[in-house]
């Protein structure tokens, strides 16, 4: 069997659950969406781990960029997907349990506030600019957050701290990202990470935009979790290249 059939098959399999959840989900079939929204989110939990295996290592194609050392950052990146696949679940018991919707929005936020600090914690070691990616993440992140609240001056205090922090880090993480992208543009891993989490970061303000909206877009949702996963998997392949 083809290492990239073997690679294809959580890819695909993640596209066609996502899509059957929309469909489900469109149906108001909430406790059904909930499986394959779980599933969608185990296949790059499950392509993160066979990036792990490293079978490609063995034709020789990646000795280049394999570095054994790198232990750590594989298994932060692993315990991100995991706390990512967590919050995709938790966030979504919203539309199951409507009386505790706030809680379970913002536990299903706070899973995802972990997997981001994973990932910061996994890419910190590799930046050799650390500062100067902080201080754009900061700039990018205060310019987010007024387009966000100017757009949305009647969101709720406690999503607006929320909000703050959890897009202060998510920012933070992408231009880490991009800053050990600059410095390395040439090593694989660094390009899927730095476009994953970039795919990440807008499918987070589509996803804070359409909920929070006074309209709620389909197009939008649909866009936002195309995003999303897409994102997700890139980030998980990104293993496959270290």
């Amino acid at each position: 069997m083809s290492a990239f059939f073997i690679y294809s098959i959580p890819i695909i399999l993640c596209y066609v659950m996502q899509f059957v959840f929309l469909y489900v989900e469109y149906k108001k079939k909430f406790v059904l969406s909930l499986l394959f929204k779980g599933g969608a989110s185990l296949c790059f939990i499950w392509l993160g781990l066979l990036s792990l295996i490293h079978p490609l290592q063995a034709t020789g194609i990646l000795q280049n960029n394999f570095i054994p050392s790198d232990s750590s950052f594989r298994n932060l990146i692993i315990a991100g997907l995991i706390a990512d696949a967590i919050g995709d679940v938790v966030i979504n018991l919203r539309y199951v349990h409507k009386k505790s919707r706030i809680l379970t929005f913002l536990l299903g936020t706070l899973a995802f506030y972990t997997g981001h600090i994973l990932y910061l914690v996994a890419l910190i070691p590799f930046s050799q600019n650390l500062s100067v990616c902080i201080a754009f993440g900061t700039v990018a992140a205060v310019i987010i957050l007024w387009t966000i609240f100017y757009s949305l001056r009647y969101i709720q205090p406690l999503f607006k701290l929320f909000g703050v922090i959890y897009i202060t880090t998510i920012t933070y993480m992408v231009s880490v990202s991009l800053g050990n992208l600059l410095l390395n543009p040439t090593l694989i891993h660094t390009k899927l990470f730095a476009i994953g989490a970039v795919l990440f970061l807008i499918s987070d303000i589509l996803l804070i935009m359409n909920t929070f909206g006074k309209k709620k877009n389909y197009i939008i949702r649909i866009s936002n979790l195309i995003l999303y996963y897409t994102g997700q998997l890139l980030i998980a392949l990104s293993l496959l290249y270290i």
